[in-house]
């Protein structure tokens, strides 16, 4: 409280009563020009007339409220509340009339007192304490009933808007760009400000505040939405930026920027702001760069000359400490005028909704530190300018060591951990984007950060165990999946959305390329339900980000002329994103994505159910750019195209595809398309890319190993493992840059062959250098050996270990072996051990180990820990193989091999072998290592047929109401239709239909499924689901049995397939449930699902597995089931039963049909599985 000490003040408040009654004030005379204005503790002061005495300052410790029926003016340079005053313009249950107003003025004495006020801090309205501001409620923004033509001399809108006024401002959002137009009268964004004359129901009349001569009661441009087939799904809106509460800088926007008024609500949450306008506020300038009083926090010196902080409407560091605490409100508010940004949300806990930014530089809405917390909703953001692009990366690297950002002229920027929960915002004539979600620089580590974390208790509850490990209280703010992000509308802007750093990781594994803490995880953030129209140059952009989903978008540039842009972009070092039921259309390059840094099966990205039209190219040009950090401009290998639509160009020819494929070992396959290519790869007029490309054209490649139809693999090259042997139908279907698809059907004959050595450089042959110790994870994988630095090499070409004077030496190598090699297999090596000390305490020491390891993994070799889990990545190892030869006991010797038996059952994802040798310092010590293979021989095939099928119901009768039980094993566990669940046609002969609304299969409660315990099941079956969006809202179940406290349950939610299990009583295993989803399901389609539990009495890791047409999707925690009645139901509930999200009741039912269900009181194989996939009844 510096600015305003108490000794300072030239006029007290003693007394209850108004500001303008002198009985008021100590020594009886009312404040006026030039007067320091304090109201003390406990006094209330109504503020009930205009005036025009200019005040300099004003410290509230008590109570000011100003009239809600009448008029009020306060002028004012420097309004201080302290945190225990409260300030009142209007109440919730008193508002502002609405045919009154209260003004506060921000005076303008000339440039700021630095030597009074050296921090600016003043000049304006600051509070500490409690606030409340009620203006009267109106309709802050609506749309057009129809397109606006240029000469229109009225607006139609959607309904009659509430508490409009004649005099009333409006903002009219543009839908067209001018080149050569201008901010200062808006003929740039070619949005129109108009003043209402006349309101007649949803008609409103105008005069055209920009127009300077001539007929100025019509408006200056069209406001048209394109003629797509999507147009009654767009909107065109106008906005009104007046309200009853006012305060403003005096000289409006004539006022010099640094002598403008600011409005800063901080460190108190007790804050509600309702329906005020905030007009040419704010002295932070945008458009330069951040020069702070003192220091810049990048350490440079500052001159004070533009610092931040200094916004129209700013909550300031008001506590984001506690996601359930109180919360600030700014509601219904206008912001019109600023130089450097509109509402600032800054280290918050904050409700900003149903407000008008119209006319800022850099962001309209922003929220600042990263940590902020609450919900932004039903916001429109109108005309945000910024730098020029040529002054962008000039500025970039001094912007990001200042922490200066949101400057290009974004609608909505949303810095660091995202967990605002942003639901149907608007944001119209940006000059950069819509909507920027900003994550972090890429250089973190030493640009400055305001808030480098958040508290994981602020996180959703979905998504807190996700994210980080029990115990763990804090995460990168990059490191966090957007809380929610839906229902955006952005038109006339450069781009509608960024995405940037969002949970970055360079490589797309292991933990996020964050600071410490660092973490990683598979939560996933969500976009939804967007549509991006009217870009200049792109709708969609996506760049250092992962774990993303988008779903329901419509991206629009201009299907008449597509200009240079791309409809959705998804550079190098974005993975596992997947992009769902998106429509795009009127670009150069409708999808356009970089060659990856690194490309594997958990980071692959996707598009799927999606369509491209009325694009140059409906995916990208390639070879035109020279490579970028060895990247080529060239398409990726591995991402995958589901279920897509591009609409076919004249004149461009199909792509052409071909395969070969070689054994990679048992009865794995490897497939190579590298021969598939596109005649026209760089389109007619230009045969040849001026960049040298590898992929020939192909912009992508999906496999179908089973030729059902669905695609199981994506990629150039990929390796699929079959359940058989013989003769197998494989499809590969390649794409063009058209999106044209081209399928080649092949006949490959599957054989069972020896497995190779799964280890590179297994003799030491090749001289290229080791990698280091800390690369022994599964990133560093198919990189060769991993060696601390006293390893080499010898000249024969063996590893050498002992080194006098180390200690201890270490080597290991990780291979990606996804399950290839599987069964008994060889493990081999060559080792040499000799001793060259006489005491016993000092004898080597050498540990060799082979892990498998599913999952991600890290692993620190110096420790004795092995495979470790890396945040909360699921990962799961086993020790297949540990000896320790040497130690005091004695064990040495010259060269020796050594044989040993490992079983790899169906395999895993990495397979990690490590010798570890200690106490080899002493001169005569040698151990050396060759010659590591780990080998199998061909596997000899034992036909398959499952064990305990204790149910079998083929569904294939045509009439009656029972499903006959044609297992030997079972005691007859037939099914009764019940509702109106109808037989059908099925995948061969007969299946049951079902409407959704009640009908289901029942079998009764048995010994062989329920009654009893059961560690061991398999239930296997073939469903359609007619409809995977519209039933969103609640499950559709597909098979379930028990109850509440025990029982399995397989059901759709949405287009997520998820198969469950729990058994809760403690006194029993304590299983409080797993789900494992799937969302690669398709509507319409014979899908097959297995769940599949190998559960013990304890609760196990692997325990639960689950399959969606042949390949395991998923595995987790489980145990056996206890008995448990409730009977078991086909296509809907019997009785009661637990989702993920909790235990139900009630009509649960598929719209859908159900074939060939089999259960097995026996936990299948991988292979079992695969096989009942491929065979259906």
């Amino acid at each position: 409280m510096d600015l305003v000490p108490k000794q300072r003040a030239t006029h007290v408040a003693v007394n209850n009563g108004s500001w303008f009654d002198p009985n008021t004030w100590k020594g009886g005379k009312v404040p006026g020009n030039g007067a320091h204005v304090m109201i003390e503790s406990g006094i209330n002061v109504r503020y009930d007339r205009k005036s025009n005495a200019r005040l300099k300052t004003v410290r509230l410790d008590g109570h000011l409220t100003f009239a809600h029926d009448k008029n009020t003016k306060m002028v004012v340079d420097t309004f201080i509340e302290t945190p225990t005053g409260t300030l009142n313009i209007g109440t919730a249950a008193k508002p502002i009339q609405a045919d009154k107003t209260a003004q506060i003025v921000i005076a303008n004495e000339g440039k700021i007192n630095t030597k009074w006020d050296p921090t600016q801090l003043g000049r304006g309205l600051v509070t500490h304490g409690k606030v409340r501001i009620h203006g009267a409620e109106k309709t802050d923004f609506v749309g057009l009933a129809q397109d606006a033509q240029a000469g229109d001399s009225e607006l139609v809108l959607k309904g009659r808007p509430a508490g409009w006024k004649v005099g009333d401002q409006l903002v009219l959002g543009g839908t067209s760009y001018g080149w050569q137009g201008s901010d200062e009268d808006n003929s740039r964004f070619r949005d129109e400000v108009l003043t209402i004359t006349e309101i007649n129901g949803n008609r409103v009349r105008f005069t055209n505040n920009d127009i300077e001569s001539g007929d100025n009661t019509v408006l200056r441009f069209d406001h048209t939405r394109p003629n797509i087939a999507e147009k009654n799904q767009l909107q065109l809106y106008v906005a009104n930026t007046s309200r009853n509460v006012i305060i403003e800088s005096e000289d409006g926007e004539n006022t010099p920027i640094q002598q403008r008024g600011h409005v800063m609500f901080m460190h108190n949450p007790d804050v509600q702001v309702h329906n005020a306008g905030f007009y040419n506020l704010g002295r932070s300038d945008k458009t330069k760069l951040v020069d702070d009083v003192g220091q810049n926090v990048d350490g440079s010196n500052g001159s004070g000359g533009n610092i931040r902080g200094r916004y129209a409407l700013h909550a300031h560091r008001t506590g984001a400490e506690d996601i359930n605490g109180q919360a600030a409100v700014l509601q219904g508010n206008a912001v019109v005028g600023s130089p450097g940004w509109g509402i600032v949300h800054h280290d918050s806990n904050a409700i900003i909704r149903d407000n008008v930014v119209f006319d800022v530089a850099g962001s309209g809405i922003v929220a600042e530190s990263g940590n902020e917390l609450g919900v932004w909703e039903n916001n429109i953001t109108i005309k945000t300018t910024g730098i020029p692009w040529q002054r962008v990366q000039a500025q970039r690297e001094a912007r990001d060591r200042k922490f200066d950002f949101g400057f290009r002229g974004e609608g909505y920027w949303v810095q660091g951990a995202a967990q605002v929960a942003m639901r149907d915002n608007v944001a119209i004539s940006a000059n950069e984007t819509g909507i920027t979600v900003f994550g972090d620089s890429l250089d973190p580590q030493n640009d400055f950060r305001d808030k480098e974390t958040i508290k994981v208790q602020n996180l959703p509850k979905s998504i807190r165990d996700k994210v980080a490990k029990p115990g763990q209280e804090e995460v990168d703010v990059t490191d966090v999946p957007l809380r929610q992000l839906s229902g955006f509308e952005s038109y006339n802007t450069n781009s509608g959305m960024q995405i940037w750093a969002q949970m970055t990781n360079f490589d797309g594994q292991l933990e996020f390329s964050s600071p410490e803490p660092r973490t990683a995880h598979r939560a996933r953030g969500l976009i939804d339900n967007f549509k991006l129209w009217g870009n200049h140059w792109s709708g969609l952009r996506v760049s250092y980000s992962s774990n993303l989903d988008f779903e329901e978008g419509l991206i629009v540039g201009n299907v008449e002329k597509p200009r240079g842009g791309d409809g959705l972009f998804h550079n190098h070092a974005t993975f596992n994103t997947r992009y769902k039921n998106l429509n795009v259309k009127g670009f150069k390059e409708g999808l356009n994505v970089e060659v990856l840094n690194e490309e594997k099966d958990f980071t692959r990205s996707s598009i799927e159910n999606s369509r491209f039209t009325d694009n140059t190219y409906n995916l990208k040009r390639i070879g035109d750019e020279a490579p970028r950090e060895g990247r080529s401009d060239d398409f990726p290998t591995a991402f995958a195209i589901k279920n897509t639509v591009f609409e076919t160009q004249t004149g461009n020819k199909a792509p052409k595809a071909q395969f070969s494929s070689k054994t990679a070992g048992g009865l794995a396959v490897t497939f190579d398309a590298s021969a598939s290519s596109d005649p026209d790869w760089f389109g007619a007029k230009k045969p040849s890319p001026q960049y040298p490309i590898t992929s020939k054209g192909i912009a992508a490649y999906a496999w179908d190993f089973n030729n059902d139809g669905k695609f199981d693999d994506f990629g150039r090259q990929v390796t699929h493992q079959f359940g058989k042997a013989g003769t197998h139908n494989v499809k590969l279907q390649v794409f063009d840059s058209q999106g044209t698809a081209k399928t080649l059907l092949k006949a490959v004959k599957v054989e069972p062959k020896a497995y190779p050595n799964v280890f590179k450089n297994s003799s030491f042959s090749n001289t290229e250098k080791f990698l280091g110790i800390w690369q022994g994870n599964s990133q560093w994988s198919d990189k060769g050996w991993f060696a601390t630095d006293g390893v080499r090499r010898s000249s024969s070409g063996s590893a050498i270990l002992s080194k006098v004077g180390d200690w201890g030496n270490t080597i290991g190598q990780v291979v990606q072996n996804d399950n290839v090699h599987q069964g008994k297999q060889t493990l081999s090596f060559r080792l040499k051990n000799l001793e060259g000390s006489d005491k016993p305490w000092l004898a080597n020491e050498v540990k060799v180990e082979l892990w498998g390891v599913d999952g991600q993994f890290g692993h620190l070799p110096w420790e004795e820990s092995g495979p470790i889990q890396v945040g909360t990545l699921p990962m799961s190892r086993t020790l297949l193989y540990q000896k320790t030869f040497g130690g005091e006991q004695g064990n040495f010797f010259d060269w020796k091999t050594f044989n040993a038996n490992v079983n790899l059952g169906d395999g895993y994802d990495y397979l990690m072998f490590q010798v570890k040798a200690d106490k080899t310092r002493d001169a005569g010590d040698v151990v050396a290592l060759d010659n590591v293979r780990l080998t199998g021989a061909a596997p000899t095939l034992q036909p398959q047929s499952p064990t305990k099928l204790i149910a079998a119901l083929k569904l294939n009768a045509k009439s009656g109401k029972i499903a006959a039980d044609s297992s030997q094993q079972g005691r007859n566990n037939r099914g009764t239709l019940v509702g109106n669940a109808q037989w059908t046609q099925g995948i061969k002969q007969g299946a049951v239909a079902f409407d959704g609304t009640g009908d289901a299969i029942r079998l009764k409660n048995s010994a062989d499924i329920n009654q009893g315990i059961h560690g061991d099941r398999t239930i296997s079956l073939w469903f359609k689901a007619d409809d995977l969006v519209n039933p969103a809202s609640r499950p559709q179940v597909i098979y379930e049995e028990g109850g509440q406290f025990r029982g399995l349950n397989i059901y759709l939610k949405g287009d997520q397939l998820h198969v469950g299990g729990w058994n809760m009583p403690s006194q029993e295993s304590g299983w409080q449930g797993t789900w494992l989803s799937s969302d690669n399901v398709s509507a319409n389609q014979w899908n097959h699902v297995a769940l599949v539990l190998d559960g013990g009495d304890r609760v196990a890791d692997g325990a639960l597995r689950g399959y969606l047409n042949g390949e395991q999707f998923g595995e987790g925690e489980g145990s056996q089931l206890w008995s448990h009645g409730g009977g078991i139901g086909l296509g809907n509930v019997y009785g009661d039963t637990r989702f993920h999200t909790g235990s139900a009741k009630g009509n649960y039912g598929l719209t859908g049909a159900i074939d060939d269900v089999q259960i097995f009181n026996s936990a299948l194989s991988n292979s079992q599985v695969q096989g009942l996939a491929e065979r259906p009844v």
